[in-house]
């Protein structure tokens, strides 16, 4: 069985900061906070984002990204998007794992800021090219 990415991916240079969901905050606690900072986003797509991270995040954990626009939203600095962890795979062993969020709510305003930031970009890496 091969599985079929239903969203084509868009890679960005972006970092987000990583909470729990309100709803998973008493089932997932970090002794270092600043693990869960400045993590790369490593790519979005129309369902979702990807991220590398050195602490590995269970399945179905709700959390909320605070993904840094770098002046690149006219909005805000920071969007606010709730996800849903669908895969933790270990990608290096120093460790790093790429964490693929699933949106909760595609639809949402700050959902669709990060879909056409990561979609813009892309166009302009290709017109460089």
């Amino acid at each position: 069985m091969s599985l079929a990415r239903q969203f084509v991916r868009k890679d960005t240079e972006l970092e987000a900061r990583v909470d729990p969901h309100p709803d998973h905050s008493d089932q997932f606690r970090v002794c270092l906070p600043d693990a869960l900072a400045e993590l790369p986003v490593v790519d979005v797509s129309a369902g979702g984002v990807g991220l590398q991270s050195a602490v590995f995040m269970p399945k179905r954990l709700k959390l909320v990204l605070h993904v840094k626009t770098h002046g690149q939203s006219t909005a805000a600095d920071t969007l606010r998007v709730n996800a849903i962890v669908r895969r933790c795979e270990l990608f290096d062993y120093k460790p790093t794992y790429h964490v693929g969020l699933q949106f909760v709510d595609s639809k949402g305003i700050d959902e669709q800021r990060l879909i056409h930031m990561a979609s813009q970009a892309a166009k302009q890496n290709e017109e460089a090219e």
